[in-house]
């Protein structure tokens, strides 16, 4: 295996435990007074107080750093926002990877391939379906 090949494995190794313990898997259903319609997404996030590892992980798996309104006296809280088609891309990379979130990381990649198979022709009862599905698999850890 070539050096390049092994960084990227334990870079993508990396990212993957520290997703699995700082990241988030997010889907809901909002409405939309522009277009007058709702509007269902899925998407990952990462937050923490180290603006330094996420714009790192940006570069190989995609999304903006935010800063937070911090809180007085505390250190100040970024999020890396992955937008819906990054997200697909990175979970589909990351998934074998994961422990605690491999379930809702599978969840969230039927959903997104939906999504983007059927753009044109919401459904919102598989959105709700999905939505309900990674909300029951939040909070559920893997005890191995």
């Amino acid at each position: 295996m070539a050096a390049n090949t092994l960084n990227n494995r334990i870079d993508l190794a990396y990212i993957a435990g520290f997703f699995d313990g700082e990241g988030c898997i997010t889907a809901f259903r909002r409405g939309d007074t522009y277009k007058g319609h709702a509007y269902s997404r899925c998407q990952i996030s990462i937050i923490n107080t180290n603006k330094k590892i996420l714009e790192w992980i940006s570069t190989i798996i995609g999304g903006k750093v935010y800063k937070h309104s911090g809180v007085l006296g505390r250190k100040p809280c970024f999020t890396l926002q992955i937008p819906p088609v990054a997200s697909y891309f990175a979970l589909l990379t990351l998934v074998d990877l994961l422990k605690d979130k491999k379930e809702q990381a599978e969840v969230a990649l039927e959903f997104l391939a939906f999504k983007f198979s059927n753009c044109n022709h919401p459904n919102h009862i598989i959105d709700d379906y999905y939505i309900e599905k990674l909300s029951s698999l939040k909070g559920r850890r893997v005890h191995k």
